[in-house]
This record gives structure tokens, C-alpha cells and sequence, in this order.
């Protein structure tokens, strides 16, 4: 199973203290949590000015580890570009609060970048597949509430992971909040493809060996 631990901080140099754990797990990808405090319960990255500053001292430095960042704003279209300037190559936006779809997927084509789509585990589907058939082939559902690391999983998402995955078998479904051994196998069993952890490899004694055994669902 991919696995994509997720980091959910406040400064750099959280984020840069947990890049160098995630260099030692051997992980590909990192996930960024990004919140404006409206659409989510918390505020994280919230002034462009300090998003310049965080590609100057981390995520210029982060190589051979690329990033995703989870845009959790009301207004993805007054952010993307400021995240795809300090490197992200996939940017997940909500469907819940898309304006104009054209214009994100046009700025990721413009700088390399993949869009991704996220669904809270609350939405009804219906609001994610009008915009399924634009092109766009990697799906988040949001299994907690937009907001802090470190909540419970909730298993209404297990429905919508198993729709999507049945509406659309050649999408990937990456599976987002409270995911540990157990939830993992429930997600992967309804369709998951990813899954991003933060709390369950980070505040283990062994990082390493959490991370390999949600690899090994």
C-alpha cells in the first residue's frame, strides 16, 4: 500500500523536523495541511508571505521527497498558485467549495502539477462526480472533520470510498484522517489506494515501524 505521512504544523520548523523523519521512513511523498480557519476548524498557512518563507528554509531542501498540498480554504482559486510556486506537485482542493475547476486544472498543467479532488466523509457524493468527468484522476476523501491532526476516523467515509471506487475503478482514492492499522484495512478493503497518516507514524515510539506495517495492509 502507498502511504503518505502527513504533516499538520504550524511552523517551519516542525515541518522541517518531521521532513527528516519522513527521509529516514524512505516515503516518497509528504502532505501538507493547509487551513484558513473558516472551511477548516484551524488556521494553517495562512498569509502568503510565510508560504515563500517555508519554500526557502524546507521545502527547497526536501529533495529527493516531493509534496502534496491539502488546501482546505474556502477560495482553492486565491491559493493555488502560491503553492504551486513553492513546489507542490499535486494540489487537492475540496469539491465542496470549487468556483472554477478550469481555472485550477489550467494553473497545475501550467506548472507540472496534478489536481486532486477531496470529499468530506459528511458530503453527499453527488457533489464530487459532476467534476469526474473532467479529467481529474486522483480523489481525497476526508475522513474527519477539516481541521487538527490526531481525530477519530470516521466510517461513513467507507462508503464513499467504496462508491467511487465502484463508479470509477481506474481512479485512485487516496484516504485521509484517523488512519492506523485497523482503519487502514477497512479503508483499503472498500477501494483505497493511498493512505496519509500523521498521528500514527509520528507520535509512535517507532516511526519506522509504523509506517511499515500500514505499508504492508
Amino acid at each position: 500500500m502507498e502511504v503518505i505521512p502527513s504533516i499538520n504544523c504550524e511552523d517551519i520548523a516542525c515541518i522541517a523536523k518531521k521532513i527528516a523523519v519522513v527521509k529516514k521512513l524512505g516515503a516518497l511523498w509528504v502532505h501538507l495541511d493547509v487551513g484558513d480557519g473558516v472551511f477548516s476548524s484551524i488556521k494553517l498557512w495562512d498569509k502568503k508571505e510565510d508560504i515563500i518563507k517555508l519554500k526557502d528554509e524546507a521545502l527547497a531542501k526536501m529533495a529527493p521527497i516531493v509534496f502534496e498540498v491539502h488546501l482546505m480554504v474556502k477560495d482553492p482559486e486565491e491559493w493555488i498558485e502560491v503553492w504551486l510556486k513553492a513546489g507542490a506537485k499535486r494540489v487537492i482542493v475540496h469539491c465542496e467549495v470549487i468556483h472554477d475547476l478550469e481555472f485550477l486544472k489550467k494553473k497545475c498543467e501550467e506548472y507540472g502539477a496534478e489536481l486532486g479532488l477531496s470529499i468530506e466523509f459528511s458530503s453527499n457524493i453527488e457533489k464530487l462526480t459532476p467534476f469526474l468527468t473532467e479529467g481529474i484522476e486522483f480523489v481525497h476523501v476526508l475522513s474527519v472533520p477539516p481541521g487538527l491532526q490526531g481525530q477519530k476516523f470516521h466510517e461513513d467515509a467507507l462508503k464513499r470510498i467504496e462508491l467511487l471506487h465502484k463508479r470509477y475503478p481506474s481512479i485512485l482514492i487516496e484516504v485521509d484522517g484517523g488512519i492506523d492499522d485497523k482503519t487502514g484495512k477497512l479503508a483499503k478493503d472498500a477501494g483505497a489506494d493511498i493512505f496519509v497518516s500523521a498521528t500514527y507514524i509520528f507520535k509512535a515510539a517507532k516511526p519506522d515501524i509504523a509506517y511499515q506495517t500500514l505499508r504492508k495492509i
